[in-house]
């Protein structure tokens, strides 16, 4: 036992000795306290913060004084105001009570604003104890199944108010929270505001990360386990063809990141068989979401899986494939095609239909064009087919139409 454990229990226990009280319930739950019953522990600390909360701020003469249990062990000598938090804190840290972890998130969540004024920045307070402590607390409350905590961790992750903004914690907390009915049911502590709220969370963090790789500031590692959480999709049934394509999907998601990482990091800067290796994965990848689509009526992957897989495709795998520095042999028209049907797919997701250049050529809005997903994708398109040999006008059409067809992007490239 450790000395804070020690020092706890000294300060809980003592309190509920020479306690006398008359009816049964009131002795069955004393009995239990004395004898460390968790749930019992926390619903008297949840009684007796009801009853420190109420009579805040009154003088000594002015506060209620309950009877029963409570009233002796609000007037016991051994209690104190911080008997609910003591409480709590045991609980919490050394018999991993999930209610009492989230309890404790909250109350440092309090005390943090009480820390703040409006002109305070998280920058300021980013690394202060009582910051990381509210994260530890929801992130021990949310792994033991507690709802609101799951959400409440994913939400100081993604906001960054531990010092670093972590999408990957983040959208993983978000997950969880949106998913925690299909392990446990639609009753069991599963309340439904906190799951579409939290796939209302899962969402934003997705297109925050979509931002992030379009702007080419995000890690391998990082889309790898971003990939991974992004899914809200109800585990499938065991022994289903569904279990053998997820785990297919996973697997062939992994060989992919670590090609691309090897390549990404290998001195042989012009040694493309870890590219190669990357390319095949991901292109496999594409094949299991069609063929999914086709035989089931139901993608394997979703917008935003697929669009990490066709924006590496295109714009870190082809562009080091067709790259005049590139050793690849691979100049055959039909490389080209291929990548042109990849970049036009990517223009066509929705996650990158959606991040657009509306300025005109010459325009200095550099926010804009830093987040021209679907812009860059035509552009791509446009250069494969113009590096095909012969005659790449059909295909130049084709592309033009698409960049047209978009109702708000810029159409200043158009003349090609």
């Amino acid at each position: 036992m450790s000395s804070e454990e020690k020092e706890l229990e000294q300060k809980i226990f003592p309190v509920f000795h020479d306690i006398i009280v008359n009816t049964q319930v009131e002795k069955d739950l004393l009995k239990k306290c004395k004898n460390g019953d968790i749930d019992s522990l926390f619903s008297v600390a949840r009684t007796l913060e009801i009853h420190n909360n109420e009579n805040l701020g009154n003088s000594s003469d002015d506060k209620d004084v309950p009877g029963g249990l409570l009233g002796q062990l609000v007037k016991s000598p051994f209690s104190s105001a911080s008997l609910p938090l003591d409480i709590f804190t045991y609980l919490a840290d050394f018999k991993d009570h999930a209610s009492s972890q989230a309890k404790m998130g909250h109350y440092h969540s309090m005390l943090s604003m009480t820390m703040m004024t409006p002109e305070d920045t998280a920058e300021k307070y980013g690394n202060s104890f009582v910051i990381l402590q509210i994260s530890r607390y929801y992130k021990l409350a949310g792994e033991n199944g507690h709802h609101q905590s799951l959400y409440n961790a994913g939400l100081i992750l993604f906001e960054g108010a531990t010092g670093v903004n972590d999408l990957v914690g983040s959208m993983a907390y978000f997950q969880a929270a949106a998913t925690l009915h299909y392990h446990f049911g639609e009753k069991n502590g599963i309340d439904d505001k906190i799951t579409n709220i939290a796939r209302e969370a899962h969402g934003t963090t997705a297109v925050a990360a979509v931002k992030l790789a379009i702007n080419n500031e995000i890690s391998f590692e990082e889309i790898a386990d971003l990939f991974i959480f992004s899914s809200l999709d109800p585990p499938p049934p065991p022994d289903t063809p569904n279990v053998y394509r997820e785990e297919l999907v996973q697997t062939t998601w992994e060989k992919a990141v670590r090609a691309l990482i090897s390549f990404s990091t290998s001195r042989k800067s012009k040694d493309t068989k870890q590219l190669l290796n990357a390319k095949v994965a991901l292109e496999k990848l594409v094949d299991i979401n069609k063929e999914a689509s086709e035989n089931s009526g139901r993608p394997a992957l979703n917008n935003f899986q697929l669009f990490m897989i066709l924006n590496l495709l295109v714009n870190y795998v082809f562009a080091h494939e067709f790259s005049p520095s590139s050793s690849s042999t691979t100049t055959n028209n039909n490389d080209y095609d291929i990548a042109i049907q990849y970049a036009i797919s990517l223009s066509e997701n929705p996650l990158c239909y959606l991040h657009y250049e509306s300025s005109k050529a010459g325009d200095s809005d550099s926010n804009s064009r830093k987040l021209s997903c679907f812009n860059e994708a035509i552009s791509s398109a446009l250069s494969f087919a113009q590096a095909k040999n012969g005659d790449g006008r059909g295909d130049i059409e084709q592309i033009l139409d698409i960049a047209k067809s978009h109702p708000h992007a810029s159409s200043y490239w158009v003349n090609v």
